[in-house]
């Protein structure tokens, strides 16, 4: 009977040892993955996120689409792409702005994610990477995301996007490229994007964008790509045709008169 107890508690002495080892040994901050943990509840427990397990951790490569900080252990990265047979219905998950430390949010190829961009996001003050393309999401590009300073890369391509350019997107300085491809984006081109200076990429093709192209676009010198075909848009472009930009104009909607043959044909020949 002694024997008995002495090998039971051995047994639990070795159960406990083992516990605390293993919780040791996780690098998860809890509070991350509580936050995670309640992300996968929000998107309805997709079959994408089934390595996001409450006993395992968060950090060591084992969740699918998720990176931390090697010094920090905090989440810094989430990059999750589906394919267009996906049959998941789901939303962005409002939990996504509780993961503070973020740096690179990208949900890609996700054709039943719908539904507008959630305010929340707009707490992600350390995000410069954003990426939310080729998915359902609708709604407008809500002009909270200028509060996204460190904003450096903005996608939302592909996308059933409506309503207008948020103005508040000239207040990110530090972008260097949008990309808001096909979409459903009416009115004009704001004239403060020409305030964007490390601009490299201006991509508005396959919208209902309409009115006058803003001469402030001209003015920056690091733009190299804008894309502006089959939109709306009308006027003389030629202050966009420098010796180091390619501006892509063709195919514009019915309706628009821009003045681009000789711009384009001298272009060409620098």
């Amino acid at each position: 009977m002694t024997t008995t107890v002495v090998v039971l508690c051995l047994l639990l002495l070795l159960f406990i040892t083992l516990t605390s080892q293993s919780h040791a040994s996780q690098t998860c901050i809890e509070e991350d993955k509580r936050v995670l943990l309640q992300i996968k509840k929000e998107a309805n427990n997709p079959p994408f996120l089934s390595s996001w397990t409450p006993h395992t951790d968060c950090c060591d490569n084992s969740w699918n689409g998720v990176s931390c900080g090697y010094k920090t252990n905090r989440v810094i990265y989430i990059s999750l792409a589906g394919n267009l047979a996906d049959r998941h219905a789901f939303k962005i998950p409002p939990s996504i702005g509780n993961l503070t430390r973020l740096e690179r949010l990208f949900l890609f190829a996700f054709p039943k994610l719908s539904g507008p961009i959630p305010e929340s996001i707009s707490k992600l003050r350390n995000l410069e990477f954003l990426t939310i393309s080729d998915t359902g999401v609708s709604g407008p590009i809500p002009s909270f995301l200028g509060k996204l300073k460190k904003l450096v890369d903005l996608d939302l391509s592909f996308n059933k996007l409506s309503g207008t350019l948020p103005p508040s997107l000239s207040q990110l300085h530090l972008l260097t490229r949008i990309d808001v491809d096909d979409n459903m984006l009416t009115c004009s081109i704001p004239d403060s994007y020409g305030s964007l200076n490390n601009l490299f990429t201006l991509a508005l093709s396959q919208n209902l964008l309409s009115g006058r192209i803003p001469e402030s676009l001209g003015k920056l010198n690091n733009l190299y790509y804008v894309g502006l075909s089959q939109n709306r848009l009308e006027g003389d472009a030629s202050m966009l045709f420098g010796s180091n930009m390619l501006v892509t104009m063709h195919n514009t909607q019915e309706g628009g008169e821009l003045s681009v043959q000789t711009t384009i044909e001298n272009f060409r020949g620098r």
